[in-house]
């Protein structure tokens, strides 16, 4: 449940694989969003005075690692705007048909809860406020604050041409752009998420816009829009949200809306912090009470209910690590592997993995030893993987389980999760290599031969070098794709020539795909940049060329320097409009330093 809270964090700030997540207009599941363009809106003007009805239809996924594609939020209902004296939007929740959290339905009392209630949106500067009444259920405060971020606009809809604006979503500093342009009497606004300062968060650039229609006084017809975000830290992550709204209906007030924003409360970030850590209330106020919480988790049960209890426990483990082994001893003891019972194993190993304290990761480490099976192992190697505070004792406790395990799936998640670790150890771990090279060179452990490699990337060690390089001949593509991927962590001077060579020689797409991921988190000179965008110009493939455009657009963001001659070679002999395209349109935008604070 950790996972839903960062993507229920991520409708404010939106690795894996790329996954759409949609839901249809009738709120089913199966099917998608309507696509909306200026004809298909109905209404085509909205007078001042009047409430208007919005279908809003909201999706949220997410990816983590090698998990299964997961529907975290859909929203599906109808929201009614006004403005009050102060021109301000009054907004609230006239019906809900479907709302569903991590794959379970609210019930009627809690969706009761939110419509009606009344809340005040407004532009101050270049941010969008929004105010609450204090009875508003904090918690879902933060998905609908998130889909007001997505129907309001942070500038003024009167403008014209492309404007770039910095923003702050959430904690994420960001750069946007604003396109202005015209569909008969109505202002079309493209918004562009460009890049993010945060060089572990990435901008899907095929899925970073959503499009707002108004009418001529600047009220909002319609929007639809998709964003897909990647994160590296902690964990390879895509959150993707999909937006959709449309007007419906209006009509003019019976009486004028004296809502102001001064009876409600800002949801500024003390707000939101306070309304996740209200999660926690009624969870358990002692460590014995949020484990017998524990025990009423099913499969069935409302998902607030269980992040409930799932907050409950991970704030007693972190207030009092001691308690870990009581868990511990709770894990062991659980021996049935069904639905329900699952579910109460993620909740504790979760709160484990949450705990912020070394020696609840000495646990998990130990956890991974003595679970009876390789579902309760996995979960506890995983949970020493993602684990913030790890432990030195930890890594050799991974590298032993990867060593002497002789499953698959236990030792290559137990390696990889080595890797990880050791990568935030402070002394690096200097006696890793050579255990990391023994596995590799160990004949029973060929079958893991690509997480090995992998292990290595995340480490980062030199030492690796020479293997990485080999591996970069090797017949099998996968095993290239591996070991140059590896590379982007390996410090060495001819490191990055020996990426550059990958690129303009491996007759794989696949590995020269890789190579350029491993690419974005070099720093390489003008001459390599240089040397790589000619090859790929002259690539015939449209995804390594928009792949190369991207990346590239990076580095000249960064520094304009040193990434102007490669991104002009890109520019000039593309072999596809479209990157052509991107790559002129993006050359518009003004320079924006990333290193400028906010």
């Amino acid at each position: 449940m950790n996972k839903l809270l960062g993507a229920l964090m991520a409708l404010g700030a939106v690795g894996g694989l790329v996954y759409v997540l949609t839901i249809p207009k009738s709120g089913s599941d199966s099917g998608s969003f309507s696509n909306l363009s200026a004809k298909d809106l109905t209404i085509r003007s909205i007078a001042k005075g009047n409430e208007t009805d919005y279908d809003i239809r909201m999706a949220v996924g997410l990816q983590q690692a090698k998990e299964p594609l997961k529907s975290v939020v859909t929203v599906d209902g109808t929201l009614t705007e006004s403005l009050n004296a102060a021109q301000d939007y009054v907004t609230a929740w006239k019906n809900i048909r479907k709302f569903r959290l991590d794959g379970h339905d609210l019930r009627a009392d809690q969706i009761a809860s939110l419509v009606g209630k009344k809340g005040v949106s407004t532009l101050q500067g270049k941010t969008i406020q929004h105010y609450l009444s204090q009875d508003f259920p904090r918690t879902f405060l933060r998905i609908h604050t998130g889909i007001l971020d997505r129907m309001f606009l942070p500038l003024a809809t009167g403008g014209a041409g492309t404007v770039l604006n910095e923003e702050k979503e959430e904690s994420n500093v960001l750069n946007a752009e604003y396109a202005y342009s015209k569909d008969g009497e109505l202002t079309v606004i493209t918004k562009k998420w460009l890049s993010y300062k945060n060089p572990s968060i990435k901008i899907d650039p095929k899925f970073n816009n959503i499009v707002y229609y108004f009418d001529k006084t600047g009220m909002l017809l319609g929007a639809q829009g998709i964003l897909k975000i990647y994160y590296s830290l902690p964990a390879d992550t895509l959150v993707v949200v999909d937006f959709w709204t449309k007007a419906i209906d209006t009509q003019s007030l019976a009486s004028p809306n004296f809502i102001d924003r001064s009876a409600l409360k800002l949801v500024d970030d003390q707000t939101k912090a306070a309304a996740d850590a209200s999660a926690v209330a009624g969870a358990g106020a002692t460590f014995e009470e949020a484990m017998k919480n524990v025990d009423t988790i099913t499969d069935k049960m409302d998902s607030r209910a269980y992040y409930n209890i799932f907050m409950g426990l991970t704030a007693q483990v972190r207030a009092n690590p001691d308690v870990a082994a009581e868990v511990e001893k709770k894990i062991l003891a659980s021996t049935g592997r069904d639905p329900s019972t699952r579910r109460k194993l993620s909740a504790m190993f979760g709160a484990l993995a949450e705990s912020k304290s070394p020696a609840v990761a000495d646990t998990l480490a130990e956890l991974a030893d003595k679970c009876p099976d390789n579902y309760c192992k996995v979960q506890a190697i995983m949970g020493v993987n993602t684990h913030s505070a790890p432990s030195p004792t930890n890594v050799k406790s991974m590298m032993d389980i990867a060593r002497k395990s002789p499953d698959y799936e236990v030792s290559q998640t137990a390696l990889i999760a080595a890797g990880a670790v050791a990568s935030k150890m402070e002394n690096g771990a200097p006696d890793m290599p050579k255990e990391m090279l023994q596995i590799y060179n160990d004949p029973n452990k060929a079958n893991i031969k690509s997480s090995t490699l992998a292990a290595m990337g995340n480490h980062g060690s030199a030492d690796y070098l020479p293997v990485l390089t080999k591996e970069l001949k090797n017949e099998d593509s996968s095993v290239r794709a591996s070991a140059v991927y590896s590379l982007r962590n390996i410090p060495g001077d001819g490191v990055n020539d020996t990426i550059v060579k990958v690129i303009q020689n491996d007759a794989s797409t696949s590995v020269v795909a890789e190579a350029l991921k491993a690419m974005g988190y070099r720093k390489m000179t003008t001459e390599q940049y240089t040397q790589i965008a000619i090859r790929v110009a002259s690539y015939p493939n449209r995804d390594l060329e928009e792949q190369a455009a991207n990346v590239m657009m990076d580095v000249y963001r960064a520094n304009p320097e040193v990434g102007t001659p490669a991104i002009n070679i890109l520019k000039e002999k593309a072999k596809y409009p479209s990157v052509k395209a991107y790559i002129e349109e993006q050359l518009k935008l003004p320079y924006v330093d990333p290193n400028q604070s906010n």
